[in-house]
């Protein structure tokens, strides 16, 4: 039989025997396939008879003689290639919940997960996501074969919970020893004895309080001399009863389950709290301790977002790449267009949740973790990052223009053109070398003719940088209007 340019895990996959249709899940997976809770992982298990099918081969057979002459895949390339977001289109779940069930899958040595550099003739696609079947554990979980016991995960359970890096929880019980007869008796008579003893210094207390009583009455009181010559604001002053200091006020504590969450948001995003007492670092803090617990997104507070993340838990991982990706986007001029807000200004519950535009506009915590940050941009090459940065530097300062804040694409354009047109024209310029050779020279030339060309009707725009009109027309014009361009 031919089996070439067939993966080899095919070949044993197809070793297995597998009960019923290959993309039906087997009855056998449901005692093995579990949550850490010990309950039936449902979206692992689909994900994984998805993956047992794809990687089941195809038989081939002959015309004439019926009989399997080879196999072979049913994908192109050498492992097979799925997307969390295909997962999520074709079983309805969340991407949260995509991404954890394979990750279970992972842990249980069921799959692996491997992620590649993919170019598709210009296009280069980082972080693309494959996988792989472990078949001799499949084979373990389907047949009860058992398999090499290094390629098997302990079934050991952990009573530790953790969140994070915060501290583990151990939970200890201790047992009340039984008293006997004769330690309750003894118990009995050392209770009354302690008795008399509070008796007695009862007694002895009351007989204090009473010679205390009898000294008082015989010692006269003795009243304070006012002088006549003193004012009546300065009497108010000493018989007015001195006021005690108000007491300051503890510090909100924050959970240290949450605690991590708010020092990843401080870190990346460069969010500081005045103190812990504030209103905004109390409802941050709220906010992460029901995302972490599954209450933040449901139907009633949050009726727009889609319902598939209604009772998700996000993890301390989640959070981290969720926050990078949106620190990017926002801090990175060539992933977000113009006019960005400060990210200091973001609170936790209006990043995950955009309460301001029910209907219009996904929040950024949801537009971040179902979709990667994109270029603006990617098929423009910037040749010379030193000329372009000059470009916005001078037109930030001439016209107030931010080429920085997401529009580069502007600024690389006119250092291609312009620099491309001095060298195409460096013939006819005179005195080249002294008054056009740099880059500072050449951008500051063209910002020159720009304003001396604009009019109230007609103001100088950043199109210009780059527009035909302006390298074929009013900067050779321009030129020649003082004096630097040969006839």
């Amino acid at each position: 039989m031919s089996t070439d340019k067939i993966n080899p895990i095919c070949m044993e996959m197809g070793k297995i025997n597998f009960a019923g249709n290959v993309n039906v899940i087997h009855d056998n997976w449901y005692q093995h396939v579990k949550t850490d809770s010990g309950k039936t992982d449902a979206v692992a298990l689909l994900i994984l008879s998805d993956i047992v099918y794809w990687y089941t081969p195809t038989e081939i057979r002959s015309e004439s003689t019926g009989k399997t002459i080879g196999y072979r895949q049913k994908f192109k390339a050498d492992k097979l290639q799925r997307s969390y977001k295909d997962f999520e289109n074709q079983f309805g779940f969340s991407h949260i919940q995509i991404k954890r069930a394979t990750d279970r899958l992972v842990a249980q040595n069921l799959i692996t997960k491997e992620f590649r550099t993919v170019e598709y003739g210009t296009l280069r696609m980082n972080n693309v996501l494959f996988m792989e079947p472990v078949s001799a554990t499949i084979e373990y979980i389907t047949n009860n074969i058992a398999p090499d016991p290094s390629l098997l995960k302990s079934k050991q359970v952990s009573t530790e919970k953790s969140i994070g890096d915060s501290e583990k929880v151990n939970i200890s019980t201790e047992t009340t020893p039984e008293i006997t007869p004769e330690q309750s008796k003894d118990c009995s008579t050392a209770s009354e004895e302690r008795c008399r003893e509070k008796d007695g210094n009862f007694i002895n207390q009351e007989n204090n309080l009473e010679s205390q009583r009898s000294s008082a009455k015989q010692k006269p009181i003795k009243k304070k001399s006012l002088d006549s010559n003193q004012s009546n604001a300065a009497t108010l002053r000493n018989n007015t009863p001195r006021k005690t200091k108000k007491l300051v006020k503890p510090d909100y504590m924050c959970p240290k389950t949450i605690q991590p969450y708010i020092d990843v948001w401080s870190t990346i995003t460069g969010r500081r709290y005045r103190g812990k007492n504030t209103n905004t670092y109390k409802q941050d803090c709220q906010a992460i301790k029901r995302m972490v617990s599954g209450t933040f997104f449901n139907p009633k507070d949050t009726p727009t977002v889609d319902k598939k993340y209604d009772g998700e838990k996000l993890t301390l991982d989640e959070w981290r790449e969720t926050l990078e990706s949106f620190s990017l986007m926002r801090n990175n001029a060539d992933y977000f267009p113009k006019n960005k807000k400060n990210i200091k200004t973001l609170t936790i519950k209006s990043f995950l949740y955009n309460a301001m535009s029910p209907c219009t506009m996904k929040s950024y915590f949801i537009t971040c973790i179902e979709s990667a940050p994109k270029l603006l941009s990617p098929q423009l090459k910037d040749s010379n990052p030193d000329y372009t940065d000059y470009v916005i530097q001078a037109c930030k300062k001439v016209f107030d223009w931010d080429l920085g804040n997401g529009d580069r694409a502007t600024a690389i354009k006119c250092a291609n053109k312009l620099s491309k047109f001095f060298v195409d024209n460096k013939h006819r310029i005179s005195m080249y070398d002294i008054h056009y050779k740099f880059t500072n020279q050449q951008v500051d030339e063209l910002l020159t003719m720009l304003e001396k060309n604009e009019s109230p009707e007609y103001p100088a725009k950043p199109t210009y940088l780059y527009g035909s009109l302006t390298y074929d027309k009013l900067l050779p014009e321009h030129l020649d209007r003082v004096g630097s361009l040969l006839q």
